[in-house]
């Protein structure tokens, strides 16, 4: 072999090798691991003024892994938060997730988690909703299977479970509204939304009175709150002194009882009768909201 042409070729297979040589004294940095969490919000509502007190509030939080159709786990989270957000590490990446809040005195949590409960079951939880006060109870799920493995973040939204209810005055003279009443109004609902059936088939039903100890002479934003239900004879009844007269006004209501919905009862009086208007203002989801944690 000629010795020039040995030397030239060594020469130029020098970088190559240095090359090697330093690539194999570098170590390869392991690629990055996210854990994906689930960040949990409330849905917001459209318009300004229609959060009341209270109605934001979280006391408790808890949730609910479904795999395969039964419940493998289920965790009660901390409510504190410096930011109002809440993200939970996601240590499974297949099921169904469900999530719910203030459900303290609704759900027996150790007995739940002592039962070998189905999905089926678990949607079909009722919750007593005869008459509430804010904070309500709210719920939301998501489909962990639907979500890209590489996700880093999965929304829960979650809705309140009630309905509420706005009464305004609309009258000429003046009004002064001792009573208001729900005719047949369910006592318990779905936990979960159920698009089929909002009541169960063995709910029990009874009026739902308020007696204002003081009348109510304006307009007042949530006088009640009630949970989702099917509408089976439900007959609104209001007392009231208008212009110095006892009037005992009722309607039936139209429609089934939503959840996350604003039901606005307009009590009018023109020149030929007094009527009971109801008007139906639903609160629509805009986007979503932080969760307001319960003050320490």
């Amino acid at each position: 072999m000629n010795t020039k042409h040995a030397t030239f070729r060594l020469l130029l297979l020098l970088p190559t090798l240095i090359g090697a040589a330093c690539s194999d004294d570098k170590p390869t940095a392991a690629p990055s691991v996210v854990t994906p969490v689930a960040s949990i919000r409330l849905a917001r509502y459209e318009g300004s003024g229609q959060h009341l007190d209270g109605e934001q509030t979280i006391n408790d939080l808890h949730v609910c892994h479904f795999e395969s159709g039964r419940l493998t786990a289920v965790h009660e989270h901390a409510v504190t938060s410096e930011d109002g957000s809440y993200n939970l590490p996601l240590e499974q990446h297949a099921g169904t997730l469900y999530v719910v809040a203030n459900t303290k005195g609704l759900i027996d949590w150790d007995a739940l988690q002592r039962e070998s409960l189905t999905e089926a079951e678990w949607l079909k939880r009722t919750v007593a909703t005869g008459s509430m006060t804010p904070p309500h109870f709210f719920s939301g799920s998501v489909t962990l299977g639907a979500q890209s493995g590489d996700q880093p973040v999965v929304p829960v939204t979650l809705k309140r479970g009630a309905a509420r209810f706005d009464l305004q005055i609309r009258t000429a003279g003046t009004t002064s509204v001792r009573s208001f009443t729900l005719q047949n109004a369910a006592q318990s609902g779905y936990l979960f939304a159920n698009a089929d059936n909002l009541s169960p088939a063995d709910v029990q039903r009874q009026d739902v009175t308020l007696e204002f100890d003081t009348p109510i002479q304006n307009d007042t934003p949530g006088i009640l709150y009630l949970g989702e239900q099917q509408n089976v004879d439900l007959v609104i009844r209001i007392e009231a002194v208008i212009d110095g007269q006892l009037k005992t006004l009722t309607r039936p209501f139209e429609g089934d009882i939503k959840r996350n919905t604003l039901y606005t009862i307009t009590i009018r009086k023109d020149v030929i009768d007094i009527r009971l208007d109801v008007a139906l203002d639903e609160w629509e989801e805009g986007g979503d909201t932080e969760l307001t944690p319960q003050a320490a």
